[in-house]
C-alpha cells in the first residue's frame, strides 16, 4: 500500500513539474543576429503587466520598471534615474527623459501615476494589486518626478517599494 501511495505522489509531482517547465534555445538567425526560442508549457493569456501573475517571466522581459535588480540583487535605475525617501511615507522618483512607448507616446510622470492608479483601483480587480497594496497614492510633482506615498511608514530601507 505504501509503495502505491509513493508511486501516485511521484507521478503527480512529475506531472506538476512537467507542466511548469520552460525550455529555451539560442541560435544564430540567418541574418547573423541572435535568435532565442522559448518553449512554455502554457500559452500567454495577455501582455498587460498590471493584470498578469502567471506570465511574469514573459512580461518582465518585455516591459521596464522604475527600478530593477542587478546580478547581485542590488537596486539599480530602470525608468527611474534616481529615488529618495522624502519622509516616512513618501518616495520621490526622478524619471528617465527621452523614453517613448512603441506607439511614440512619451513616458512621464502622468504615465507612472496612471499605471499605478489603474492597478490599485478596486473596480479593475487587478490580480497584481496586492504586490503594491502598501501604496496609498501617487502624486505628479512635475513631468519627470513622482511621489509615491505609502499607507504607513516602514523601516528605512534602500528598497523603495
Amino acid at each position: 500500500m505504501k509503495k502505491s501511495k509513493l508511486l501516485v505522489i511521484l507521478t503527480l509531482l512529475s506531472i506538476i513539474v512537467a507542466g511548469c517547465s520552460t525550455t529555451s534555445t539560442t541560435q544564430p538567425a540567418q541574418d547573423g543576429k541572435l535568435e532565442i526560442t522559448i518553449g512554455r508549457a502554457f500559452d500567454i493569456n495577455g501582455l498587460d503587466p498590471g493584470f498578469l501573475t502567471e506570465n511574469a517571466q514573459v512580461v518582465d522581459n518585455i516591459f521596464d520598471t522604475l527600478v530593477k535588480r542587478d546580478d547581485k540583487e542590488q537596486l539599480v535605475p530602470g525608468l527611474a534615474t534616481s529615488w529618495s525617501q522624502v519622509n516616512d511615507t513618501t518616495w520621490e522618483f526622478k524619471l528617465r527623459k527621452g523614453v517613448t512607448f512603441t506607439n511614440g507616446e512619451p513616458f512621464n510622470a502622468d504615465v507612472v501615476k496612471y499605471t499605478i492608479d489603474r492597478v490599485l483601483n478596486p473596480k479593475n480587480n487587478a490580480p497584481t494589486a496586492s504586490y503594491i497594496s502598501t501604496i496609498k497614492e501617487v502624486k505628479v510633482v512635475d513631468e519627470y518626478t513622482v511621489h509615491v506615498i505609502t499607507k504607513k511608514s516602514g523601516p528605512v530601507s534602500s528598497d523603495p517599494l
